[in-house]
């Protein structure tokens, strides 16, 4: 019946997947752009992630016929305030694992604030902050397998810095670095009534990552390098308290303006050294294998985002032409004859020919639409004065 009823929410979350997710322009699993998108987006996410371990050894030594497996889901819900500001909420749908029971649903709710999309004047930098807070929800805490959690509510800060280029954007560079206060001074982690492992001060982590993406039209390939050390370790007992490396390779498919797919493989490079205290050498945490890291060696991930609503564009207006940002360009190429598609893909094509010659190709196209409104407004001008024309006979009548 356990296996069913997750079953059926894993097919429900996927299906949700098939719906839902955060806007297409942002591929990554781990690693987090330093961008917000347009001020009044409202987007979703899904995320699901899976590992499984066969012949797996008991404590004893001997093979305990058992198949290890973890899973999660998670699904996430943004709002771009303003250009620069954006908040969400991700709760994670189930955490569930071959020794569980029951699911807790949510198990956690993660809450952000993020500040993002600031340049450094015309630079191709961009940069952003991030603060988070986690709340528990689950009645299991520090589970092998999972990253560190406990009962009680978290609280995280980090840093983003983008790398952009106006002529290159197939190409994109994001990194993160924060610290998680995983506020757990005094805390006891297990069951046992012996246990007096605790932590005088409360653990702190911190996180980094890495990742490099290669674009196309709709398609994308990307690497995250991510992990995390502890400044000040979880208390003895705990499980995952591995200062750990990933990396993880990964695929993007941009179907439209407004869904993305991911799929990423999660590898374990470091942190496969257990450093928990068990029973019997002096701990009181449960070991349930033997030769197996705390952290999962691999993990498959997979995400779908999507744009729940993004405000209509607005046009800017600034008066020299040649003055004009690529970004303005952008946004007025769906107002003209220009496709798109063709004038992003040959402006920010590196052969600077090409840039040059299209350029002047769009410059005609708005001394076109500039020649058509002048065109208007002239029309518009002579219907009034024939209006006024018409209306002076019946004035002097009255008179």
């Amino acid at each position: 019946m356990q296996k069913l009823k997750l079953l059926l929410l894993s097919s429900c979350c996927f299906f949700i997947q098939q719906l839902w997710g955060i806007p297409a322009l942002d591929s990554y699993q781990h690693v987090v752009p330093a961008r917000i998108h347009n001020a009044g987006t409202v987007s979703l996410s899904a995320y699901y992630s899976t590992f499984k371990k066969h012949h797996v050894f008991n404590s004893h030594g001997s093979p305990s016929g058992l198949v290890l497996w973890d899973t999660h889901s998670m699904l996430g819900l943004y709002y771009s305030a303003t250009s620069h500001i954006e908040i969400g909420l991700i709760p994670t749908i189930f955490q569930h694992n071959h020794q569980s029971d029951n699911l807790d649903f949510p198990s956690q709710i993660h809450a952000l604030a993020k500040l993002g999309s600031y340049t450094f004047a015309d630079s191709t930098f961009m940069f952003g902050m991030q603060v988070s807070s986690r709340v528990p929800f689950h009645k299991r805490n520090n589970m092998p397998m999972q990253s560190y959690s406990t009962k009680r509510i978290g609280f995280g800060l980090a840093g983003m810095l983008s790398f952009l280029p106006a002529f290159f954007d197939s190409w994109q560079i994001h990194s993160n670095i924060g610290l998680y206060d995983h506020n757990d001074t005094d805390l006891v982690l297990t069951d046992n009534p012996e246990d007096s492992l605790v932590n005088e001060k409360s653990s702190k982590e911190l996180f980094y990552g890495l990742s490099i993406e290669k674009r196309w039209q709709r398609f994308a390939v990307y690497t995250e390098l991510y992990g995390s050390v502890f400044l000040q370790k979880p208390p003895l007992s705990a499980y995952t308290r591995e200062n750990n490396l990933y990396i993880n390779p990964g695929l993007a498919y941009q179907f439209n303006n407004w869904i993305g797919l991911t799929f990423g493989l999660d590898v374990l490079i470091l942190g496969q050294q257990d450093k928990t205290l068990y029973e019997g050498n002096g701990g009181y945490a449960d070991q349930k294998w033997r030769k197996l890291p705390n952290l999962p060696t691999w993990r498959f991930n997979a995400g779908l985002n999507f744009v729940i609503y993004s405000p209509p564009r607005q046009k800017q207006k600034i008066s020299n032409e040649a003055e004009r940002p690529i970004e303005v360009f952008e946004e007025e190429a769906d107002s003209f004859s220009v496709s798109r598609e063709e004038f992003i893909e040959k402006l920010r094509n590196n052969q600077k020919e090409d840039q040059e010659e299209f350029i002047k190709q769009y410059e005609k196209v708005l001394e076109d639409d500039r020649e058509r409104r002048k065109e208007i407004m002239q029309k518009l001008q002579k219907r009034l004065e024939e209006q006024q024309r018409q209306a002076s006979p019946e004035e002097d009548r009255d008179k």
